[in-house]
């Protein structure tokens, strides 16, 4: 299937660039010190057949899932050991 985006043409001016390193963006950016405006600009690219972005939307979630986790089981140590500390006070 074709595609075709509509967008602005941009030239990476920043250190870290290649020599003639254009960009297409959907937006126009301002000329500063990483870009400077040079057209407007219209790409267009084939999808490859079979493309499916949910496997990809799969990944993510499952980063975020476990990173969630790791965070919940944090806060649940934190607490747990709050009450461990209060715990000990009382004894004393």
């Amino acid at each position: 299937m074709k595609t075709t985006i509509n967008g602005f043409v941009h030239l990476r001016t920043s250190s870290w660039s290649e020599p003639n390193d254009y960009v297409l963006t959907r937006i126009k950016f301002e000329n500063n010190n990483d870009y400077l405006f040079v057209a407007e600009g219209v790409m267009t690219f084939t999808i490859p057949a079979g493309f499916d972005p949910r496997a990809h939307e799969v990944e993510v979630l499952k980063a975020e899932k476990i990173k969630l986790m790791a965070d919940f089981q944090n806060r649940v140590t934190e607490i747990e050991r709050k009450i461990s500390e209060l715990t000990c006070l009382e004894a004393a």
